[in-house]
């Protein structure tokens, strides 16, 4: 039998170096002595320099009269720079050594220093063991670490690239792209020519010179990485996912904002692809297949349960117990739905996650009667900008990209409960849904009609087409899809083009566990009204204001508002210039939900002067719900949701924006103050009729049958 034949040893092969050099003088001797302490040389190496006006020549010319292998060539100074230039320097290089016998061509930068001199004796080495390798290199190290999720032992960094010289003449060389991505093309294209390429991590190069963010600004450098994608064609998916591995890197989320930003600008302005169709499309076809490959690796970790990461209450089985998490663009402490969605579910034996909105001063994560509320870092934006609204929505979108994958990756989450607005918001956990949990959109308030009703003039608008489009591809994304009460589901959803049935609903009813019913404070001279939620003018608070001017029974009544939002400084302006400070007594802050049953404790008649709009029509107050469940009588209007869960003589009515019949309403009740006990009265069948408890049963099944699937 024949002897196994032995891989060639290395020093069989030889090999050219080429480096590309413009004012390399600070760095240039320690690449050249890294190089000359090398235990195989090179046959030959060729320093061009690039127009160097700092001494890079003279330090290059003392090195070649001691070394013969090391050869100068001068390039004269060009006026324009760009990436591409470092590819004709090369070439010029290249030209030189056309007529030398070699195996393999290196390209090596005039910033790198070698801490071991066996470098290239052991990437040829690699060569001559694998004959289908047709490029090869080592991690760079600088002020970053080595990171291969996203660019994996297949990429072989541009620091130093060593080819077979069949692969490099296979490629045509490297590309001269203006825009940059010179070594990633080259790598690309050996692959997509069958050569094998990698980067062996037992040994790494040192790269001194300041990396582009450095130099530039890591933003501006983000940028341009991301207009690069799109120039070589990277594929938008990947993007994305690139996009959101950014954003966990320095500088926290805007780097990846930039990135995604750098990218769809070169798409918008459709910048022209410096590189082949065919290699556009294989390039693609890797990342999907690197993509799968990691999402497939993912899914097949995923444990079950995952113990550590369920914090069970005392008594109950960790392993039992699914997980749940909830998004919502709000503040989790003054959301009403939210915490009851949470604190349902909890009590249905779910762990629950919550990502939310941040004020000043607030800790990142926090446990709230048992939940756990991960707070990004962003404050909720509220103003007449349709542009601000799109950028913070499109800012908590990516935040809530970058927090569901790293949660989910550790808590396994069976459902995630997203809450519009905005409606895309449920696209932000893809990267979970696509290994498994079940995704629950919940319509709070339709878009299309909550901004027509925000911004007048929106209309039948591109907008509002975007909007309802939006809206049809989260619905067809989503498991399941909620929404706040039967009028709404009809009234809009319905006409939207849903079927009945493909739309749940979970009644928006108060918590009767928290508001429960107050010992009825007594007329001491004055009934006193109250006003609570968000401050805005579509509340009716103008038209209140005007009725209070009109009163005839000022010194008996007293209006307490609570609250902030949009409409707060005019409110107060409101409340000078109509001299009602004797009458008015605005709270302009924000109180926790469990803070406000205390507040309303005192007040005798809960306000709700709504005015009326498309979507105002379909709205279900949650304060006349509370105001209900405290068993205060309650001064409202007329719409199609109140209507629909209100009897007619359990609710005192006016109509919307008539400022002389609330005024009239408003004296009737300061005239005869025991009228509102039979209000009273009749609110204790509303109250049973209007029950949280059963919308929570309905919300905890819906939740154990998606994680049931």
């Amino acid at each position: 039998m024949r002897p196994p034949r032995s891989a060639p040893r290395a020093h069989q092969h030889t090999y050219v170096l080429i480096t590309p050099a413009r004012n390399e003088a600070q760095f240039i001797e320690m690449t050249i002595k890294s190089v000359v302490r090398q235990t195989v040389r090179p046959a030959q190496w060729v320093i061009v320099s690039d127009g160097s006006t700092d001494g890079t020549d003279e330090i290059v010319r003392k090195y070649a009269r001691e070394h013969p292998w090391i050869e100068l060539v001068r390039m004269p100074e060009r006026s324009e720079r760009h990436f591409a230039g470092k590819v004709h320097a090369f070439n010029a290089g290249y030209a030189s050594i056309k007529d030398l016998k070699y195996d393999m061509i290196g390209n090596l930068d005039a910033d790198i220093s070698l801490e071991d001199d066996d470098y290239f004796s052991f990437l040829l080495q690699k060569l001559a063991e694998h004959p289908r390798l047709g490029l090869v290199g080592t991690p760079y190290k600088d002020s970053s670490t080595y990171d291969n999720h996203f660019v994996n032992t297949e990429y072989v960094s541009g620091a130093c690239q060593l080819f077979r010289r069949e692969c490099f003449e296979d490629i045509g060389g490297y590309m001269p792209v203006k825009q940059g991505g010179v070594d990633d093309i080259a790598v690309t294209a050996a692959r997509m020519k069958g050569w094998e390429t990698r980067t062996f991590t037992d040994k790494i190069c040192l790269h001194h010179r300041e990396h582009r963010s450095a130099q530039h600004g890591p933003l501006i450098a983000r940028f341009k990485d991301g207009a690069l994608d799109y120039a070589i064609g990277s594929h938008p998916l990947w993007e994305l996912f690139r996009t959101t591995h950014v954003m966990t890197k320095r500088p926290f989320v805007a780097g990846g904002l930039m990135l995604l930003a750098g990218y769809v600008s070169a798409m918008i302005q459709r910048v022209e692809r410096p590189v082949s169709r065919e290699l556009v499309e294989f390039h693609r076809h890797e990342q999907m297949r690197r993509l799968t490959t990691f999402l497939t690796g993912l899914t097949a970790r995923r444990s079950p349960r995952h113990p550590a990461s369920q914090h069970p209450p005392d008594g109950v089985g960790a392993a039992a117990r699914p997980s749940l998490l909830i998004i919502a663009y709000t503040n989790y402490e003054n959301d009403p739905r939210v915490i009851r969605a949470a604190e349902a579910a909890l009590g249905g034996n779910f762990a629950v996650d919550v990502i939310a909105l941040r004020r000043q001063g607030q800790l990142p994560l926090e446990t709230i009667r048992g939940v756990r509320v991960f707070r990004v870092r962003q404050e909720r934006y509220r103003g007449p900008s349709r542009l601000k609204y799109l950028l913070t929505y499109i800012e908590f979108f990516l935040r809530c990209a970058v927090t569901s994958t790293r949660l989910f990756l550790t808590r396994r989450y069976e459902v995630i409960h997203v809450n519009n607005m905005p409606d895309a918001l449920v696209f932000s956990v893809l990267i979970p849904k696509f290994l498994g949990a079940k995704v629950v959109l919940d319509i709070h308030d339709p878009m299309p009609e909550t901004f027509a009703s925000k911004f007048n003039n929106l209309g039948r608008t591109a907008l509002s087409w975007a909007l309802l489009l939006l809206e049809r591809l989260s619905v067809a994304f989503a498991n399941a899809t909620i929404t706040v009460s039967e009028p709404v589901k009809s009234g809009i959803l319905v006409h939207h083009g849903y079927r009945p049935e493909a739309i749940g609903v979970v009644a928006n009813f108060a918590d009767a566990e928290l508001f429960r019913p107050i010992a009825y404070p007594p007329v001491d001279g004055k009934v006193r009204f109250v006003f609570h939620g968000t401050i805005l003018e579509r509340n009716g608070l103008r038209t209140l204001l005007d009725a209070l001017t009109n009163l005839r029974n000022r010194d008996r009544i007293q209006v307490r508002i609570i609250g902030e939002g949009d409409f707060s400084a005019t409110l107060s302006d409101l409340v000078r210039s109509h001299n009602l400070g004797d009458v008015v007594d605005f709270l302009n802050r924000v109180y926790s939900l469990h803070e406000i049953p205390q507040l309303l404790s005192e007040c005798h008649v809960g306000l709700v002067p709504l005015e009326m709009s498309k979507i105002a029509n379909f709205a279900l107050p949650l304060k006349l719900l509370e105001y209900t469940c405290l068993g205060i009588p309650c001064i409202t209007v007329r719409n199609a949701a109140i209507e629909h869960y209100f009897r007619p003589d359990e609710c005192l009515f006016f109509t919307s924006g008539d400022a002389k019949a609330l005024a009239q309403l408003l004296d009737t009740v300061a005239e005869t103050p025991e009228c509102l006990l039979e209000y009273r009265k009749r609110l204790e069948a509303a109250r049973e009729r209007l029950s949280w408890s059963r919308e929570k049963e309905k919300y905890i099944t819906m939740l154990r049958g998606l994680a049931a699937r």
